[in-house]
């Protein structure tokens, strides 16, 4: 329906309808470019969470494999003092 009236309006009144066609146009493309740029900002925040999370579960990593160390060192200290 929307295409036949368009075309109507193309016949009888053609600079109206390229009013219209310009107008539609335009919006579409700054709705478009409105979308590109959210987008690109959200993939920013998604990447700068995902380096954030990497280095955070490193530290946890690094932080159990020292305490695993330190009970080790513990266990190995009282097997030592009861061999005594």
């Amino acid at each position: 329906m929307h295409w036949w009236a368009e075309f109507e309006l193309g016949i009888h009144f053609s600079v109206t309808s390229t009013y219209y066609n310009l107008i539609i146009f335009a919006s579409a493309v700054f709705i478009i470019a409105i979308m590109l740029m959210k987008g690109a900002r959200v993939n920013k925040q998604k990447l700068t969470h995902e380096f954030y999370m990497e280095k955070i579960s490193e530290e946890k990593q690094k932080q159990a494999e020292k305490r695993a160390k330190e009970q080790q060192k513990a266990a190995a200290a009282a097997k030592m003092e009861t061999n005594i």
